[in-house]
């Protein structure tokens, strides 16, 4: 036994080392920060190599360790690491989700940057190094697992898109979180952060181009694979059938107890999906009233300003550019029990979200008015029209009539920058005859440096740019007015949790070029 014991041990130190060596950011999410540098080799040798290794080691763990013979602790590890391998080369060899799934890629380059950033294991100026070498590796980390992609559900591609499309604002946000911090390497840290947005912006491309043409299949794995991973993964003793009718048998005994309960039938069947009856929904409203009750109780004597669990934030592209790495260290500092669930989108659209209670809190620009909904500004967000050096513009003031001949690039309707655009072009009676759109506030700037468009955007993001001559202010008449920068968050949350955040928010952005933006546009 003493034998089986050591051979076990072993192997369960080799299990461990070697999947977190081939996954270098699940090593980082495990506090195991030997990989830091590096993200997983996706390449289709990669994969090979790493399904080779799961074989060799399944076998090894079944030849050399006689289960029945290790003590009772340790049977129940050898299940649980059998269960694991069977898992992942199901998933390896055959699910092979990593053939049809496009957005893993770009979640493990961010996923390996928001790790490093956002958890303060080690001072910043450890933390920089392996930053910035995961920077460095993106491109070519992306470019090498787009040959793993073969039949990609459409679903899957759009997730690809939305996931990809959030890299560079990302990229940008760390880079001048990095840059305050380590001024005098700022050349260094702009170099690595430039790569990866190029890395980003390329598989991006790919997605739009190259995926057009891969499009099929389903998202679903199927009943074999589903039964398998029920015994093998989840170590249970049923498959989908026998799951569903369990649940199924569960729910009716459940409603079965409610109805005698009530007095009376709370659900009608129907042919799709059971409706609630006049007394089921009559009850349904006095629960969520007592629930209610209980959680405003509960805020106002246990813990009210704390935050717990999943707080949907979301924000505007401009907050996201300049504060959002040092809000999540910060949300992480202040709230250890919440997880944030970040979504950047156009300010029109998250207004929508947060009144319709889609969203816990967000930062944007022109909230509507809400009962249910608290709003406190921020800051004017300043906006000018930028144009490369290179596009050879006069100096002089410039009307909306000279403006309007030119390539403009802005973000789709309904944003508030769409809107402001539009509006101040049919204020001066013309029409802009060039009027693209994109929904990254990164490549929107990043294609008025290279000179393939001009655009209006927020000085606060811009200042690298400005300052190094990248960009240049254009001198126009009239000038658009700020955009109203505000956190917005729901008033019929319990406890002042989210009123704490908010003052949270308004502190970093005081402190933040949003705010020092202010007084450099209106100097410029």
């Amino acid at each position: 036994m003493i034998e089986n014991v050591r051979q076990f041990g072993a192997l369960r130190e080799e299990f461990v080392e070697v999947t977190l060596r081939h996954n270098p950011v699940a090593a980082t999410m495990a506090g195991i920060h030997d990989y830091d540098a590096l993200l997983p080799n996706d390449t289709p040798d990669g994969i090979r190599e790493r399904g080779a290794w799961l074989r060799d080691f399944d076998q090894r763990l079944v030849t050399l360790v006689p289960w029945q013979d290790l003590p009772a602790d340790q049977r129940v590890d050898y299940a649980v690491m059998r269960s694991k391998v069977a898992s992942m080369r199901a998933d390896l060899e055959e699910i092979q989700r990593h053939t049809h799934y496009p957005a893993m890629y770009p979640e493990a380059a961010l996923g390996g940057l928001f790790l490093l950033m956002a958890r303060p294991f080690a001072p910043l100026e450890e933390r920089k190094e392996p930053i910035l070498s995961r920077l460095m590796a993106i491109p070519e980390y992306l470019a090498a697992a787009r040959a793993n992609l073969t039949e990609v559900p459409a679903i899957y591609r759009d997730i690809a898109s939305e996931v990809n499309a959030s890299g560079p604002a990302f990229v940008d946000s760390l880079a001048g979180e990095l840059i305050r911090n380590f001024p005098g390497e700022a050349e260094r840290i702009e170099h690595a952060a430039s790569r990866a947005r190029v890395g980003f912006i390329q598989y991006q491309e790919f997605i739009d181009r190259d995926l057009r043409g891969r499009v099929g299949g389903t998202f679903a794995i199927g009943e074999r694979w589903m039964n398998y991973k029920l015994t093998r993964e989840h170590l249970l003793n049923l498959d989908c059938v026998s799951l569903e009718a369990l649940g199924r048998e569960h729910m009716e005994k459940s409603r079965t107890a409610l109805e005698a309960a009530a007095g009376g039938k709370l659900f009608v069947k129907g042919s799709y999906r059971a409706k609630p009856t006049p007394l089921g929904r009559e009850l349904a409203a006095q629960a969520e009233q007592v629930i209610q009750a209980c959680e405003r109780l509960e805020g106002r004597f246990v813990g009210g300003e704390e935050l717990s669990g999943p707080i949907r934030i979301g924000v505007a592209d401009s907050f996201a550019m300049v504060c959002l790495p040092e809000l999540m260290r910060r949300i992480e500092k202040r709230f250890p029990r919440a997880r944030a669930e970040i979504r950047v989108d156009f300010s029109a659209l998250l207004d929508a979200s947060i009144r319709a209670g889609d969203l816990d809190i967000a930062v944007l620009t022109a909230p509507a008015p809400n009962p249910l909904v608290s709003v406190e500004p921020l800051a004017p967000l300043a906006l000018r029209w930028v144009a490369s050096p290179r596009l050879a513009l006069r100096k002089g003031a410039l009307k909306p009539a000279d403006l309007a001949p030119l390539p403009i690039i802005t973000n789709p309707n309904p944003s508030h920058l769409y809107t402001s655009i539009t509006s101040w072009f049919a204020a001066a009676g013309v029409q802009p005859a060039h009027l693209n759109t994109c929904n990254s506030l990164v490549i929107m700037s990043r294609l008025a440096l290279e000179g393939a468009a001009i655009s209006l955007l927020p000085t606060a993001v811009l200042r690298r740019e400005i300052e190094s001559g990248g960009l240049r202010l254009l001198n126009v008449s009239p000038r658009i007015a700020p955009h109203a920068l505000a956190v917005a968050y729901r008033r019929d949350a319990p406890g002042q949790g989210l009123r704490t955040l908010a003052r949270m928010i308004e502190e970093l952005a005081r402190a933040s070029d949003l705010s020092a933006s202010r007084g450099a546009a209106a100097r410029a």
